[in-house]
């Protein structure tokens, strides 16, 4: 019975970790396409967006409370770089290249999301 319940609830723990981190990434992917279309600039994550700021002469509240967590190596870090999507891994938690605004998770299995 254990060799049938076990590997079921292994299934389910990793789609739940991919389901999170999917969640998170849109998340942070939109704060960041609201950012870019209000100023015209690809913002630094964790002053712009988590930060009320004034832009353009206009108070604009955080677009988010904080940076979310990647569930797979728990962690919230972002290591802004100029590396494409996939080719950095420092296991911090996030990769954002701030050139072209692409965000994805640091971890191996999970930088194509």
């Amino acid at each position: 019975m254990a060799a049938i319940v076990i590997p079921q609830f292994s299934g389910v723990a990793k789609d739940s970790v991919d389901t999170a981190i999917k969640s998170n990434l849109q998340t942070v992917r939109s704060a960041i396409q609201v950012y870019k279309t209000v100023t015209k600039y690809f913002p630094v994550l964790s002053r712009d967006l988590t930060r009320t700021r004034t832009i353009n002469g206009l108070k604009r509240e955080a677009l988010l409370k904080e940076l979310p967590l990647n569930t797979s190596i728990n962690k919230t870090n972002v290591n802004e770089t100029t590396a494409s999507k996939g080719t950095f891994t420092n296991k911090k938690g996030w990769n954002y290249n701030k050139t072209t605004g692409e965000f994805w998770a640091d971890t191996t299995g999970h930088e194509n999301f």
